[in-house]
């Protein structure tokens, strides 16, 4: 009688939980659900047995069982799997379930802070943000969910913005970003000079009735090469608004709805503008329409059905917060977070050294995952986007209509 060797690809993620199952293959974003019934569920237990290395062996009754092959077929179907003979004499197949290594991980940081050899942690710091000051159009929920000015009375002084890049610079270190009213902050030509000198891509974050207020000044700037400003609209606007075409920087458009009302309404208006018409649109949540994020923010069996990721970055959604690792945001008074909606880490006066070591050792946003519940409980746990902002201010634990038991 013929013997088998199953084996799943090294590329092929499979995980099985509460009578169903998940076959993904991250080389081609191919991927099968199913439920598992005593025979699959078999085969599976073998194949995510590490020192089965991906292989089981089925024997030619098994592969004229319906049910098994139904399953296999599947499998190879999305190129996730091969099968082979299993000739005697002959070494079984080698494929390496793909299982995170991680080599660098919080311990090791401790043990060289230890040692007073940690200074290469700060190589972990890619994007500095800095509220510069407040907006008389600010909004202090929002700046929560998205880069939005904050409505206050205090500014960054431009020595303490200039050092705290100084002290952050790193190979990594790759954006920079300025939220506020650019117009009215103390010192705006000294804070573009500072770009100038670090040459690190910057970008101006600007509310519009803020930019069009000071639009005729933007002669009087000398700008750097490497900024760019967005400017940011809402449904506050009201009337024309001014030509961004012709402007002596890159411009993009963001624009903030809480409703379809207020989309259509935007939309319609930017449409058959230049810049305006290639506009992002961002969902913001006031506590008053969940309904609204229910329908345009929360995964469905679409989206779920369309997820388009590779071995490394499932790898860094179990182990990191995608949307928050190596960030630091300074607001005007000074204070300093790895995301506005957890503890503080420190303040400007603090080294940068000691603020990522803290996140790395103490914080709660850098290394957020999904490993509560109900995404434990639920197959696509590493497949979904990290958690965000959004999950905080709405108080959901996840942005998803499943309950992962009836998957």
């Amino acid at each position: 009688m013929g013997k088998y060797w199953f084996t799943l690809k090294p590329d092929t993620f499979l995980w099985i939980k509460h009578g169903k199952g998940l076959v993904y293959n991250a080389g081609n974003s191919r991927q099968q659900l199913f439920d598992l019934s005593e025979k699959t569920d078999a085969i599976c237990l073998d194949l995510q047995a590490v020192e089965n290395l991906y292989s089981v062996e089925l024997t030619e009754n098994d592969m004229q069982d319906a049910e098994i092959r139904t399953w296999t077929d599947a499998v190879l179907n999305m190129d996730a799997g091969y099968l082979t003979d299993a000739i005697k004499g002959m070494q079984k197949p080698v494929s390496l379930k793909p299982i995170l290594k991680v080599q660098d991980g919080v311990e090791y940081y401790v043990w060289k802070h230890k040692r007073n050899i940690g200074g290469d942690i700060i190589n972990h710091l890619h994007e500095l943000t800095f509220y510069i000051n407040g907006s008389n159009y600010g909004n202090n929920e929002y700046y929560k969910q998205c880069l939005f000015p904050l409505f206050s009375t205090c500014h960054l002084d431009i020595d303490t913005i200039r050092l705290c890049i100084l002290n952050s610079r790193n190979p990594f270190l790759s954006k920079i970003n300025f939220a506020g009213n650019f117009f009215d902050y103390t010192a705006p030509q000294q804070l573009m000079d500072v770009v100038e000198e670090f040459r690190i891509p910057g970008s101006v974050h600007i509310l519009l009735q803020d930019f069009a207020l000071h639009a005729d000044k933007l002669k009087n700037f000398r700008w750097p090469e490497c900024i760019r400003f967005n400017i940011i609209v809402d449904h506050g606007i009201d009337g024309q608004l001014p030509p961004l075409q012709d402007s002596p920087f890159p411009v993009s458009v963001t624009a903030i709805v809480a409703d379809r009302n207020e989309y259509e309404a935007l939309a319609g208006l930017m449409e058959k503008m230049p810049v305006y018409r290639d506009a992002s649109f961002i969902p913001i949540y006031n506590g008053r329409n969940m309904d609204f994020f229910k329908d345009n923010v929360f995964a469905d069996p679409e989206d779920l059905a369309n997820i388009h990721l590779n071995r490394r970055e499932i790898f860094m959604h179990q182990i990191l917060n995608t949307s928050n690792f190596g960030k630091l945001t300074v607001i005007p008074d000074g204070t300093v977070y790895a995301n506005v909606n957890r503890p503080p880490l420190g303040t400007v006066k603090d080294t940068v050294y000691s603020l990522i070591y803290k996140e790395f050792t103490e914080g709660t946003s850098w290394f957020r995952v999904r490993n509560t519940h109900p995404c434990t409980e639920c197959l696509y746990q590493w497949l979904c986007p990290s958690p965000s902002n959004y999950e905080t201010v709405t108080g959901y634990s996840n942005l998803c209509h499943y309950n992962p038991s009836i998957l």
